[in-house]
């Protein structure tokens, strides 16, 4: 048996589809509306390995490797998928696998659309192994995962890559770790078609903001998902009444641009009309039928549940769903329920060895703890574990403790993207005299993140919210107007102007570290003068809380004049730095990166702009101040040689960009050394 559809398995399925091929079964036998597909089964896999005689291959190429010796790893797993991959699929196994892929378009609903399209679908190719033995949470993950392949050969180089990737280092290393025999896990592969959608977003079977369980967040965005996943923008927000599912309040939030799909299977960034966008993103039909079937979802798993959804064609389907891992403290942790991956990334199929080997897309970083040896028995840094560390950048608790588990630390958590997700702006607090609200709900907020992170630092920016901004908020209409927002009455200038606002969010840091969570820091933003760090600094104390005492304290080097003045910020008293380099870049060279015309000037590497982050490393090792980068310029390579070279002490990146960032570090931090042996 090669090939098995959905509706034909079960839970019970695991050796023959894998865990992931079994609870997309049991999903789609509870009846919810899962897009559809099929499993090419872990005897398809077997019956190839054993009829084309590379089995025994195999096992002897594997036989006596030392997984300890870096390079000897590496290189056995090089092989080993390379003699998978210049292995020809058995021509039957390939016929019924292009066969099974024809007949996925005629799962849709309108078979002429399946017809106009050649009934040739855009499906995801996902490794689904069968070594349920092993602890699941650290396995997940370790195999090869391609979206938006689109056409029968490319089918099948993306099955036989998922079937190599068996063999990666990570998950040979991971197997004889567990004392798990090679020969004796299999893998399934998962065709599931993608859903190309019209609306997308998120639902969680509980407030994780309150924690309140009679309510039900619905989140929603026009377009592909990953922009809703990923925080780039703010989706709609609605609030259902679990039991009733009466929809209790509407969000409507203006997105600007959302995320589509090419005929070629790119996603590409598509204004968004600007009366489409003032209008609300799902119909009341819509959030309820959506509500009612998170309902049942959570009531199948018996936990709240946070679920990923999309709408194509009017047709609501379910792409994934995990237990929502921001509960109280006495909350038991479940095991994740993973129904497809969370980020729809267009990959095509690669076309040789190195393409294959580990994508980059598909395999999770092992956490630093997890790795005895940070370096690889040449003396050189291997791809896990970096000198330097690798902190990640937050907007919101979602997905904390995942994420916690691949970084070294929040490098930056922007308070900018939580306040959004609430209802009213932190003046509006003020002004009505509800200080004590906002510094609750910045709590709530910052508790799930400081608590997911444990013994590793998060450092807390406060508030750098610029007046164009969030005028959609509760009293955000009373904003004032500025000529240029961005060089006007924002960051530490307006906290200390508005010092209410600033104590606020000081006394939910306070009030966190009382509870115990002493891995805060304070990072303060947009600073040009010591003089405010020294009033900021003033500002914490007169509510009790002491800089570089009680909690760490540091500050944002965002403008030239901060980076130029760093030794003066040094003495001052602070304990560490962190460079914004999208700020610093556009007020060094003077351009504005949003101003189509001027796009082409901006550059993070120009030489000026280098030389301020280097002066103010410098100025801060003097002083044995921290340094730190948040932003995209940091996972470029050059800049990641260039900052190891002058010895920055961690980078900051998405969380998606974690295992890249690592990568890059690894490499810059290996040929550094390398050249001084030379």
């Amino acid at each position: 048996m090669y090939i098995a559809w959905f509706k034909k398995l079960s839970k019970d399925s695991i050796s023959i589809a894998g865990g992931k091929g079994a609870h997309l079964a049991e999903l789609i036998n509870a009846r919810f509306p899962i897009p559809p597909g099929f499993v090419i089964t872990a005897q398809a896999y077997q019956s190839f390995i054993e009829r084309t005689k590379i089995k025994e291959k195999i096992q002897a190429l594997l036989k006596n490797i030392n997984v300890e010796n870096t390079t000897q790893l590496q290189n056995t797993a090089q092989h080993v998928q390379q003699l998978i991959l210049s292995t020809p699929v058995p021509k039957d196994i390939e016929e019924e696998i292009s066969e099974s892929y024809g007949l996925l378009g005629i799962e849709r609903k309108s078979q002429a659309q399946a017809v106009m399209q050649g009934m040739e679908e855009f499906v995801a190719v996902r490794s689904s192994a069968t070594a349920e033995d092993l602890p699941e949470a650290s396995f997940a993950g370790q195999q090869a995962t391609y979206l938006n392949v689109h056409g029968k050969n490319n089918i099948i180089k993306a099955v036989h890559a998922c079937w190599a990737s068996l063999f990666t280092s990570r998950a040979i290393f991971y197997r004889h770790k567990n004392n798990f025999p090679n020969d004796k896990v299999l893998i399934a592969v998962v065709i599931q078609r993608m859903v190309n959608s019209d609306a997308s977003g998120v639902a969680f079977t509980i407030n994780p903001a309150t924690n309140d369980e009679s309510e039900i967040i619905i989140e929603a965005a026009l377009g592909l998902g990953e922009l809703v996943v990923n925080g780039s923008i703010t989706p709609d927000l609605y609030i259902i009444d679990k039991k009733t599912t009466d929809i209790k309040k509407h969000d409507v939030k203006e997105q600007g641009f959302m995320l589509v799909r090419d005929k070629s299977g790119n996603n590409v960034k598509m204004k968004i009309p600007l009366a489409q966008d003032k209008l609300q993103v799902l119909t009341d039909r819509q959030i309820q039928e959506l509500a009612r079937i998170a309902k049942k979802i959570e009531a199948h798993y018996n936990s709240p549940q946070d679920i990923e959804w999309a709408i194509e064609a009017e047709q609501i389907y379910i792409v994934q769903s995990r237990p929502v891992t921001t509960l109280k403290k006495e909350s038991k942790q479940i095991k994740e329920i993973i129904v497809t991956e969370p980020k729809p990334i267009a990959v095509q199929p690669p076309k040789h060895i190195q393409e294959y080997h580990e994508p980059p897309h598909a395999v999770q970083i092992q956490p630093a703890h997890a790795i005895q040896s940070q370096h690889s028995h040449s003396g050189v840094p291997n791809d896990k574990v970096t000198a330097t560390k690798i902190k990640v950048v937050l907007d919101f608790a979602k997905h904390a403790e995942k994420i916690a588990e691949l970084a070294d630390g929040v490098g930056l958590l922007r308070l900018e993207l939580i306040i959004a997700h609430g209802e009213t702006h932190p003046a509006e607090y003020i002004r009505q005299n509800k200080d004590d609200a906002y510094t609750h709900f910045l709590v709530q907020e910052i508790s799930s993140v400081a608590h997911a992170f444990k013994d590793k630092p998060v450092w807390v920016r406060t508030s750098d919210i610029r007046t164009d901004e969030y005028r959609n908020l509760k009293g955000g209409n009373k904003e004032p107007d500025e000529a240029d927002p961005m060089l006007g009455w924002h960051g530490i200038r307006r906290g200390l102007d508005e010092q209410r606002i600033l104590q606020a969010e000081l006394r939910a840091i306070k009030q966190l570290h009382d509870q115990g969570l002493k891995n805060l820091g304070i990072m303060i933003p947009f600073v040009t003068n010591a003089d405010e760090v020294q009033k900021a600094k003033e500002l914490c104390m007169s509510i009790g809380l002491y800089p570089q005492k009680d909690v760490k304290f540091g500050v944002m080097l965002e403008t030239p004049a901060a980076c130029i003045i760093a030794e003066e910020l040094c003495r001052i008293g602070i304990d560490f730095i962190s460079f914004g380099t999208n700020d610093l870049t556009q007020l060094t060279l003077g351009v504005d990166k949003n101003n189509k015309k001027t796009q082409k000037l901006f550059n993070e590497m120009h030489p000026s702009v280098l030389h301020l982050i280097a002066h103010g490393i410098a100025a801060c090792k003097k002083h044995s101040v921290e340094t730190s980068i948040c932003g995209n310029a940091g996972s470029k390579p050059e800049m990641a040689e260039f900052l190891v070279k002058h010895g920055i002490d961690s980078i900051s990146a998405s969380p998606d960009a974690l295992q890249k960032v690592r990568q890059t570090v690894a490499q810059a931090e290996k040929k550094l050394l390398l050249n001084s042996r030379r």
